[in-house]
């Protein structure tokens, strides 16, 4: 590799570390900060509210389908321009981005107060809360004011600077959190929980708005031009396909708890909830790791041979595997007793709704590897009708399976829509189109992490029944027996010694400093 690479390799593996020490460190505050909050909400609000706050979090998930893949196109047609320094491309583009989303914020915010009349169709039964419209209302401006400036933010990430997105984040979010606890301790009161929630999503927006504006300057810069021919049908045509992938992850993943809403209430609703908070809390670290690389696997494609993007491939297939295989493990073990000391047995779901939530956490984690690689190489238009069976399959196979063996049957719905299409299909562009290599390599480690999860799953449950360990021993068992396996089976392969020798290097590092 020459000097040049030599540094172009470092730069993009340090902003990747970066931002990954960055985003962790804030959500790890987050995440406290969110659990508070959530134990006080629990306390002080019925369990209604509970799953009042899920349900509409996911109607507006759905209306997040606005957005269509824009930003992730765009996204992707500015990798180029950066990393040669074009600075007209990069104001022509950014122009077209701004003027996209605050289309986007208008129509989420017409679309979403269009649909108040109609939410007694999305619950079985009406709970008695005052004032459900308005609620519902703070809702949909909250999600939609969070559009009018994203667009600033996400050219920070595409420079590689994602950490201080999420630093802006992360400190919002944390100030948000505990001045809503607050709010619920003195006075109980809901809508003033959610109006607090809007004020500061606003400010944190207006907040990254000028930083952005301070560090790059192009930003302010207002052109009428045109893109060029090329540009603007590369740009159309993966947006395209993200219409259709965006389709389809928002209504596998986000179709649960309104079909739970639905054919179960309200209730049986706030109980998933409590569980998808404790998931996606973990899931939101794990994507800080992949939101850290995107960037840099754009910059990769851009300016490494094949061989080396094949390498980076596996490495960051291996980290993923790791993350997603330990926290699987933990959720196996250490759910439902943390539930238990958290909020107490009475917000137990069953067994079989368990084993199937953690099993579609697994499963949807695992393809971020190749997710992040389609997404950075440009191949979101070879994917373009996977969502359309995938949704299908996942909303009839949900509603069947739900009629037949009750609420557990949503869950597997989705296992059995994904485990179909896209779990196959992603890899299969990625290899053919992007890497251009057999993807052979592929399923083979994908069977043995896969076997090796289970196999971890298995001695940490044995080890824990065998100790007779409470919490603190089954915490114990989850983060000591897993790893060690992890590290006696993979210790001589090439992706573990690149990663020690990675840890090593940034240790020093930070030591000297």
């Amino acid at each position: 590799m020459t000097a040049q690479g030599n540094t172009q390799e470092n730069s993009r593996t340090g902003n990747s570390v970066r931002n990954l020490a960055f985003s962790m460190i804030g959500k790890m505050a987050d995440l406290i900060a969110r659990f508070v909050l959530r134990t006080v909400f629990i306390r002080v609000l019925t369990a209604e509210y509970l799953g009042l706050s899920g349900l509409f979090s996911n109607i507006l998930s759905f209306l997040s389908l606005a957005e269509l893949g824009v930003g992730t196109a765009i996204t992707f047609s500015l990798y180029k321009p950066i990393a040669e320094g074009d600075s007209h491309q990069i104001s022509i583009l950014m122009n077209i981005y701004r003027k996209a989303y605050i289309a986007i914020g208008i129509v989420v915010l017409a679309a979403g107060t269009a649909l108040t009349p109609f939410l007694p169709y999305f619950i079985s039964e009406m709970p008695d809360i005052p004032n459900i419209n308005l609620i519902y209302f703070l809702f949909v401006l909250n999600s939609a004011i969070s559009y009018f400036y994203s667009y600033k933010s996400a050219f920070i990430s595409a420079n590689q600077k994602n950490f201080i997105v999420t630093n802006n984040t992360y400190l919002f979010s944390v100030l948000t959190s505990l001045i809503q606890m607050g709010i619920l301790m003195t006075t109980h009161n809901y809508i003033l929980y959610l109006v607090i929630q809007v004020i500061l999503t606003f400010a944190a927006n207006v907040r990254i708005s000028h930083i952005a504006d301070r560090m790059y300057p192009v930003l302010q810069e207002r052109t009428d031009e045109k893109l060029d021919d090329s540009s603007r049908k590369t740009i159309l045509s993966n947006i395209g396909a993200m219409i259709f992938q965006k389709i389809g992850m928002t209504v596998v993943f986000s179709t649960d708890n309104l079909l739970l809403s639905k054919m179960f209430g309200l209730v049986i609703e706030g109980l998933y909830s409590n569980y998808s908070m404790i998931i996606n809390a973990v899931e939101s670290i794990l994507y800080q790791f992949f939101n850290a690389i995107i960037a840099s696997v754009g910059n990769l494609r851009v300016t490494s041979d094949q061989a080396r993007q094949i390498d980076v491939f596996y490495i960051v297939l291996f980290m993923n595997f790791w993350l997603y295989s330990f926290c699987a493990v933990a959720f196996g073990t250490m759910i439902n007793p943390f539930i238990r000391i958290w909020i107490g047995d009475k917000y137990f779901m069953d067994t079989i709704c368990v084993v199937f939530i953690i099993l579609n956490f697994y499963l949807k984690g695992i393809r971020n590897s190749c997710s992040t690689f389609d997404n950075s190489y440009g191949l979101m238009n070879r994917n373009r009708y996977v969502p359309i069976p995938e949704c299908v399959i996942n909303i009839v196979a949900s509603i069947l399976i739900a009629e037949w063996v009750g609420p557990s049957g949503i869950f597997i719905g989705t296992t059995v829509s994904t485990v179909l299409t896209s779990l196959w299909r992603e890899p299969y562009v990625l290899f053919k189109y992007g890497l251009k290599t057999s993807w052979r390599k592929y399923w083979m480690r994908f069977a043995l992490y896969a076997g090796l999860t289970l196999a971890m799953y298995a001695a940490t449950e044995l080890a824990a029944d065998w100790l007779h360990a409470g919490f603190i021993g089954r915490l114990l068992c989850v983060c000591i027996i897993p790893n060690l396996i992890i590290i006696a089976v993979f210790s001589r392969t090439s992706e573990f010694r690149y990663l020690r020798d990675l840890a090593g290097r940034f240790g020093k590092k930070a030591l000297r400093h």
